[in-house]
């Protein structure tokens, strides 16, 4: 049966993040470690959401509640779908779940800073309710060709 959409989204462990990002790194990116996993970032996380398929994990996001790039709002920090599994809304859905748990904890808003294009398409799709709390900042990296030089597609978020 083709994929549809994941198993289950679940709470998780910089360890495990880290070990996805790592993961991703090598099989999508042939060991580049794109912005967007850099898994040196996830030292200033507290948050951390899996996707899960088939008992694999085939995204994940990261979260600050103290803020990060420059915001003191609650932030994303990262997110990425492994690329056989982009374009079906897996990166919308973690990106929805984070930001509903970011804001749960009483913050009026919460942060992002967009550098792909998807990104910015998955804030696009948010409920107007929770995209009128979400504050971001869009700084695209996709043409920078030391960041996709490993890639001919620029997938990785959907």
């Amino acid at each position: 049966m083709p994929f549809e959409k994941e198993d289950r989204i679940r709470q998780s462990t910089v360890s495990e993040v880290r070990r996805f990002f790592r993961s991703a790194s090598e099989r999508d990116w042939d060991g580049i470690v794109p912005p967007f996993i850099d898994w040196g970032r996830l030292h200033d996380c507290d948050g951390f959401t899996v996707a899960e398929y088939q008992g694999e994990v085939i995204g994940a996001i990261a979260t600050s509640s103290r803020g990060m790039d420059g915001s003191s709002l609650p932030t994303i920090a990262n997110v990425y779908v492994m690329r056989e599994f982009c374009k079906k809304g897996v990166g919308f859905r973690l990106l929805l779940e984070a930001l509903q748990r970011l804001l749960a904890t009483g913050s009026p808003k919460a942060f992002c800073k967009a550098i792909t294009k998807a990104m910015v398409n998955s804030i696009e799709k948010l409920p107007p309710d929770l995209k009128e709390r979400l504050e971001y900042a869009v700084e695209l990296n996709e043409d920078r060709p030391e960041v996709w030089a490993s890639r001919e597609e620029t997938k990785g978020l959907d």
